[in-house]
């Protein structure tokens, strides 16, 4: 079988020219900051107030500058267009079989993606992340301060070194109890993994007094005011996809713990502000070669074992497109060797980008018992996990595909904010998105 790039990120770019064609449903660009000139930046309407600290944001998009430097030439425009044309016509073997078009590719759509992932981890934390009492973690020492800039100061030295973290933080061991495992399927691109890198910097520098009360309270708790969101000690991220993306993933796991260099001739303020995202120890971070659609259930139970959340990023939409029975067999060995109470989030392009058709037409025209339908890709999901609390004909219930739906939003937009700096043009991301738990 020829390899494939078991995702559908930017199909919709190709085909429009770009993911912010607004005749195509796209966003408007507003973020832009032009090689060489200074930062040009154009709002659009938000629909959400910006919860996550610009300078955080700004970190992050750094990474993938840093890490990537030298791929913004004159060369970058034309290796995009490259791309493009081969996701348009579907031949993924060739758009992401050369490294020069993975560091295009993750250049320009990763930064973005990476930011509005950031936005939805931080609004789901309440569910994957441990959860403490008010009352001890009032009585556990606090950092330092409470604003972005100085709380972070006080974690990390201006090189990027790890500083000793608050008796409060110092808990369990490299793989222990506190060590969250998630799996990104089809997260070869490395957005999912610094999303989360920036999730865990974010979760541990501010104070439970600092966080919005939807992500410090916890739903479907009697007297949810007791309890807030406990960063937890690390993140055991593992990517899975069909493309060789392990030398991006590398040059990114250095962006994400190592703090970018600075001229010897550079403010103390701002040596003092440079800083890594994290500590080498405290993010995990993996990469697996596996088509998905092509899993082994040895393999897939032994990946998913103790892992808490997994996610389907833009990737469940390409996988239907390439194969319904295949993709439906996928959901069900992951409903088959997973935990209870392990969560999948899935977050694909929304309306008819997410469209998936079902069923041939016959050779003989005058028969239309065969002709293709379209489904929209939720529909697929929820009948295939969902479906486990309905009893079947014989009066049995499916215990094999039994979940519960705990988020579904059919549109949704994340909007970069005001002031990002960025080499080349970044991009407003619309999306729809659903999590299920496993009862």
């Amino acid at each position: 079988m020829s390899s494939r790039k078991a995702t559908s990120r930017n199909i919709d770019e190709a085909k429009s020219g770009s993911r912010g064609s607004p005749q195509k449903g796209g966003s408007k660009c507003v973020g832009q900051a032009h090689m060489g000139g200074k930062t040009k930046v154009k709002v659009a309407p938000s629909d959400g107030v910006q919860e996550i600290p610009i300078e955080l944001q700004q970190l992050i998009v750094n990474v993938f500058m840093n890490s990537f430097l030298s791929r913004f030439s004159a060369s970058l425009n034309l290796l995009l267009q490259e791309i493009k044309g081969h996701l348009y016509n579907r031949r993924f073997q060739e758009a992401f079989g050369k490294q020069e078009y993975l560091e295009a590719y993750v250049v320009r759509w990763s930064p973005s993606r990476a930011l509005g992932y950031l936005s939805i981890f931080y609004g789901l934390a309440r569910y994957f992340v441990p959860i403490t009492t008010k009352e001890s973690s009032a009585s556990a020492e606090a950092l330092p301060g409470t604003a972005y800039e100085n709380v972070h100061k006080s974690i990390q030295s201006s090189t990027g070194d790890c500083r000793a973290l608050p008796p409060s933080y110092e808990r369990s061991a490299v793989s222990g109890p506190d060590t969250l495992k998630i799996v990104c399927l089809g997260g070869g691109a490395g957005a999912e993994i610094v999303a989360l890198a920036g999730l865990l910097n974010y979760l541990r520098i501010s104070s439970p007094g600092d966080r919005p009360a939807d992500v410090m309270d916890l739903p479907n708790i009697d007297d949810n005011s007791q309890y807030s969101i406990m960063a937890p000690v690390k993140f055991s991220v593992t990517a899975v996809d069909v493309a060789d993306w392990s030398l991006i993933l590398d040059e990114l796991r250095k962006g994400v713990t190592t703090a970018p260099a600075v001229s010897k001739y550079a403010s103390s303020s701002a040596k003092a502000s440079n800083r890594s995202l994290l500590c080498t120890e405290e993010c995990l971070l993996d990469f697996q070669l596996q088509d998905l659609l092509n899993f082994n259930i040895e393999d897939l139970s032994l990946l998913l074992k103790n892992t808490r959340l997994i996610t389907l990023m833009f990737t469940l939409n390409e996988l239907y497109s390439t194969s319904i029975a295949k993709a439906t067999s996928l959901l069900v060995a992951m409903s088959t060797v997973i935990e209870s109470g392990t969560l999948l989030l899935v977050v694909d392009s929304p309306g008819s980008y997410s469209t998936v058709a079902v069923g041939s037409s016959s050779s003989d025209t005058s028969d239309t018992s065969h002709s293709e339908k379209e489904y929209p890709m939720q529909f697929l999901l929820d009948h295939t996990l969902l479906r486990g609390s309905e009893s079947t004909k014989s009066g049995k219930t499916n215990e094999e595909a039994r979940w519960e739906k705990l988020i579904s939003n059919e549109s949704k937009w994340f909007r970069l904010p005001v002031g990002l700096k960025y080499p080349i043009e970044l991009e407003n991301m619309r999306y729809q998105i659903h999590l299920y738990r496993r009862i």
